[in-house]
């Protein structure tokens, strides 16, 4: 699964949320540049919260070196 990608500002420290996840599987994300030639796409905060009704939102503290287009992505693994 992914997400439509996002620009985000060179040398930017950013907040970003995504309503993905859910309790009964392992997640695992990544945030990637979505052009050639970006040094750097980090995540450099990452962590999950949920509501009265287990709905889980992922927030994510990202930081680039250049301004550009980036894309997060998100696998699960079902267990047997």
């Amino acid at each position: 699964m992914w997400a439509e990608p996002v620009f985000q500002r060179g040398g930017a420290t950013v907040h970003w949320t995504w309503e993905m996840g859910e309790r009964e599987h392992y997640w695992g994300f990544s945030f990637r540049p979505w052009q050639a030639n970006e040094p750097r796409a980090q995540i450099l905060e990452q962590w999950t919260s949920s509501d009265n009704d287990l709905h889980h939102t992922e927030h994510f503290v990202t930081r680039v070196e250049h301004g550009n287009l980036y894309r997060f992505s998100a696998i699960w693994v079902a267990g047997r």
